[in-house]
């Protein structure tokens, strides 16, 4: 059973502009340009995101992705540094791609990536994973479809260039949001997976546009 959410048009462009990546507080500690080393085993173009930690500056977190352009790839997942970039190690590794990396106000990890792929072309299966130990350990959603059927041969993957970053309310610690589109024919994000309990569980929610 679907359940419905009702916001208003400023709220959800709110949203909307958090999941583009506008120049928010968390998207300009994301993007920001760095001065920052990173190891030699690790190809530039693998370098994702750079995220500081707004507790301690001397810490970095790096998503690194799989390049198109490299014939080997090292390490696909996240990895932290906590001296500036003078050493590194792996918190989180991912089998295909890590697609976004949160921090909470509450210091708790968010990692977004690809569980699975789907038969067709960019479609995917997403899992969400949360550390409440500076990413020494993780809890993970298991696999993410964007419906939740009785029989799992009817899961319906997600396609990639139609889901938003992971959406963190830093006001309320444990509730997040993914936005996507619900079909190839849907403009603007219409639908939102929610959690108020970082992401042990997880509601399906349509996005109304009120006046």
């Amino acid at each position: 059973m679907k359940v419905f959410l009702s916001i208003s048009i400023l709220l959800l462009s709110a949203l909307l502009i958090l999941g583009g990546g506008c120049e928010t507080e968390e998207a300009e500690q994301t993007n920001r340009n760095y001065d920052i080393a990173i190891p030699d085993d690790i190809h530039p173009d693998q370098v994702k995101t750079l995220t500081q930690s707004p507790s301690n500056p001397k810490t970095y977190y790096a998503i690194l992705a799989p390049s198109m352009e490299l014939d080997v790839l090292s390490f696909i997942g996240v990895m932290k540094s906590e001296d500036r970039g003078a050493n590194w190690e792996e918190v989180f590794v991912s089998e295909f791609d890590v697609l976004d990396f949160k921090i909470g106000s509450d210091g708790i990890l968010y990692v977004l990536d690809i569980y699975e792929y789907g038969g067709g072309s960019m479609e995917v299966y997403l899992r969400i994973s949360v550390s409440r130990d500076n990413g020494k350990t993780w809890e993970t959603t298991g696999e993410i479809a964007k419906n939740e059927p009785a029989d799992p041969s009817q899961k319906q993957p997600f396609i990639t260039n139609a889901i938003s970053d992971l959406i963190i309310d830093q006001e309320n610690p444990g509730k997040s949001y993914l936005l996507y589109k619900s079909d190839f024919g849907s403009k603007n994000f219409n639908m939102a997976l929610e959690t108020t309990d970082y992401w042990e569980t997880w509601e399906i929610k349509e996005l109304i546009l009120t006046k």
